[in-house]
């Protein structure tokens, strides 16, 4: 981390930046703001649909994905700081109709596990429960067939399902629908103009649309906006100005821009402290907060959304935060580029970004990684090929295979070390993804994560 002073803010080259990696990566149109200290510029380029062609704007709301996971964090904390939640009371105390498969877990689980992704619940538990007001309800009904994809507490594996639990019991606390309390507890109080989590409350806004790559280019997403039961988990809508807005609150302790509090500066530290090691190739200081992804210099969120993608990273030291949306899926590039360099620029920080492949393949033992390993919503497998290199074959079942196009439903990739437990994977399209061994127990990993998504070892 660096103290030295941020270099001045540039409007007219921040918006070149923007419009020359668009171009770079095929990206239809983004916004992308910048805040130094209580300097803020805001900027975007390209267009917010191919097939209509209407600018992006400042102005331009987009789906932020899981950035939506730190505020139902936020409004989960609020609760804690008024002493009608406990960060380490079972849930099931609050929530009585809540069980998944494993009846240890449905006794034991806590909100202190749902937010920092060590319940090992299954995490990609996405069913579809309607559109009414009961679809949290229903979707906590579901969960009681739902197994685990680790043991409870032992390791971090992203859960996008416990959120949607966490939004489930703050419905119950509040005697509210997740979205009233949303806009009444962390909207309004934090005066974010364009905040949505309900398409008839994001289509009175200029919104930007998705879209995904295909052979033929990129073009519009057949899907908008993940089913309500996602919403405490994903289902936000937002223009970059909100986003920093939200973010800024917690750089200054739970105070909004207005000097209101909103939430105690305890709870604000809290979800800023390591609670979990992410199982990581490159970056041993990255950990997960409640709520917050955390990297050592800062804290931050990704996001992903039908046809969309965001990051959100702030430096705490220098007081620098940098949120880049976009209107289309796989812009890894753009985020590295953008994100990272300005990052670099204005806070002297090196962001964390996911490895690429090694110059030279590390010369480890692989025999140990190879076995078959299982999650609630699918089985990898790691086998050797005829030249001895590692394969991990990815095989989704239930909900998640029912929500992946079948092309997806398999996907293979070949491992490349990078150390004993450590590879990356790289796809026939030459995208490539941590993969991380642990628990190593009698010899050989007990557990693989991949994408920060815990299998456990099935023994045969």
């Amino acid at each position: 981390m660096s103290t030295q002073p941020a270099v001045a803010l540039d409007e007219r080259a921040l918006g070149d930046l923007l419009a020359e990696a668009l171009a770079r990566h095929d990206v239809p149109g983004a916004a992308l703001g910048v805040r130094v200290g209580d300097e803020q510029v805001i900027v975007a380029a390209g267009v917010a649909s191919v097939a209509r062609r209407t600018p992006v704007t400042p102005d331009t709301v987009f789906q932020i994905g899981s950035i939506t996971k730190p505020m139902t964090a936020t409004l989960a904390m609020i609760l804690v700081d008024e002493g009608r939640l406990e960060l380490d009371e079972p849930i099931v105390r609050r929530l009585p109709e809540f069980r998944v498969a494993d009846p240890d877990v449905s006794r034991q689980v806590s909100l202190r596990n749902l937010l920092s992704h060590t319940s090992g619940i299954g995490g990609d538990y996405v069913a579809d429960t309607g559109r009414g007001d009961d679809a949290l309800a229903r979707f906590v009904a579901g969960c009681a067939r739902v197994g685990q994809d680790y043991r409870l507490g032992r390791v971090m594996s992203y859960c996008n399902s416990g959120y949607s639990i966490v939004g489930r019991l703050i419905e119950v606390i509040e005697g509210a629908a997740w979205e009233d309390v949303l806009r009444r507890r962390l909207v309004q109080p934090l005066g974010l103009r364009a905040t949505t989590a309900l398409p008839e409350e994001t289509i009175l806004s200029s919104v930007a649309m998705p879209h995904v790559r295909t052979a033929e280019g990129v073009v519009p997403s057949p899907a908008w906006l993940l089913p309500r039961a996602l919403g405490p988990t994903g289902a936000v809508c937002a223009t970059v100005e909100d986003v920093l807005t939200f973010a800024s609150a917690h750089l200054a302790g739970g105070v909004a821009v207005d000097g209101s509090r909103i939430l105690s500066e305890e709870s604000a530290r809290l979800m800023r402290t390591p609670v979990a090691e992410v199982p990581d190739i490159q970056s041993p200081g990255l950990h997960w907060g409640l709520g917050w992804a955390l990297f050592g210099w800062g804290f931050g969120h990704d996001g992903g959304a039908p046809g969309q993608a965001a990051r959100l990273q702030v430096a705490e030291e220098a007081g620098v935060s940098v949120c880049l949306l976009t209107n289309v899926t796989m812009t890894r590039g753009i985020f590295d580029d953008v994100v990272g360099g300005l990052l670099r620029r204005h806070a002297a920080v090196t962001p964390y970004t996911p490895p690429g492949l090694p110059q030279t393949p590390a010369d480890v033992d692989v025999l140990p990684c190879v076995g078959r390993f299982r999650r609630h919503d699918g089985e990898a497998s790691v086998e050797l090929d005829d030249a001895g290199r590692l394969v991990l074959t990815q095989r989704a079942a239930g909900d998640l295979a029912l929500l992946l196009p079948p092309a997806l439903q398999v996907q293979q990739s070949m491992l490349v070390p990078v150390g004993p437990l450590a590879y990356v994977a790289r796809s026939p399209d030459g995208a490539t993804d941590p993969v991380v061994f642990f628990d190593a127990e009698r010899g050989y990993p007990q557990g693989v994560s991949v994408l920060g998504r815990a299998f456990h070892r099935i023994e045969e």
